[in-house]
């Protein structure tokens, strides 16, 4: 919650007077971030709002920036102080800013899953696509489990199905991560459930966490549970052959080799036949 811990006031910086250059105080050719820190980005990281009022009223730009390009509203993002990424972006921050890292204000809502934060930055023109793929906004939401930023970025134009190289789909986050919140609202959303992480699947990623709830979902999405990953396996030979994951494959797959009036004649007792001789007639 945005509040006043303590924080100091600055005064207003020497030199600022009607300077229209945010990074006068950055020092580029240091690179310990802390080289360059302001009272603002104290005020934003802390979620302290008088102080921060004040500082800006006293002229600290709101746009200054650390050496890594760090600014305010990545801060208070990161944070999850809602009242003082309002306060900077009313007042001119930049809602796109990137860092050295790639980091835009929008991914680091997605790090702290501040729904509120992340709402209020799309709505003032926060793009939902990456900068780069090192730094998803939707990828890093979906593996830490943040369903609220995930619904709130593919309801903004978000890329359910933005596949990257080294991390794969969202889905596939998802399920590596066993945030299963997650995955049921990508699938929901209209996720692809077969798509993963190269040839690998979601699927192969529930089966390898061996989680039921998971691998259940994405077979009620229409998973394939004969999908072949680089090694040529399927998901189920990826489970212990111990877990009660297997079971499920196996029900699953012999649902599968039954016709729709077998089973019902299965499902009726009307005939005494099992899948394994019906497999071998």
């Amino acid at each position: 919650m945005d509040g006043e811990q303590g924080g100091r006031i600055g005064s207003k910086p020497p030199g600022l007077e009607g300077s229209s250059d945010t990074r006068l105080l950055a020092n580029p050719l240091m690179g310990d971030v802390v080289s360059d820190w302001s009272p603002v980005h104290e005020a934003a990281i802390h979620g302290r709002v008088l102080s921060l009022r004040n500082l800006i009223s006293q002229g600290w730009p709101v746009n200054l920036i650390t050496a890594d390009r760090v600014s305010p509203l990545h801060e208070a993002c990161l944070g999850g102080h809602l009242l003082c990424a309002n306060i900077l972006l009313k007042h001119g921050a930049q809602v796109n800013g990137v860092t050295m890292d790639w980091h835009t204000p929008l991914f680091n809502a997605c790090v702290s899953g501040s729904q509120a934060c992340v709402n209020l930055l799309l709505q003032h023109g926060a793009s939902p696509h990456p900068e780069s793929d090192l730094a998803s906004p939707i990828h890093e939401a979906a593996r830490r489990g943040h369903v609220e930023c995930v619904e709130a970025l593919a309801a903004h134009g978000g890329n359910i199905d933005h596949n990257i190289n080294h991390m794969g789909t969202p889905l596939y986050l998802a399920c590596e991560n066993q945030q299963i919140a997650c995955a049921k609202k990508l699938l929901e959303s209209g996720a692809t459930v077969n798509q993963g992480r190269g040839l690998e699947s979601p699927l192969h990623a529930a089966a390898r966490a061996s989680s039921m709830e998971l691998a259940a979902l994405l077979m009620d999405f229409g998973a394939d549970t004969q999908a072949k990953n680089a090694e040529g396996k399927r998901p189920a030979e990826l489970v212990p052959p111990e877990s009660p994951v297997m079971q499920l494959f196996l029900q699953r797959e012999e649902k599968s080799f039954l016709t729709p009036d077998l089973e019902l004649a299965m499902k009726g007792k009307s005939i005494n036949l099992t899948v394994r001789g019906f497999m071998e007639t």
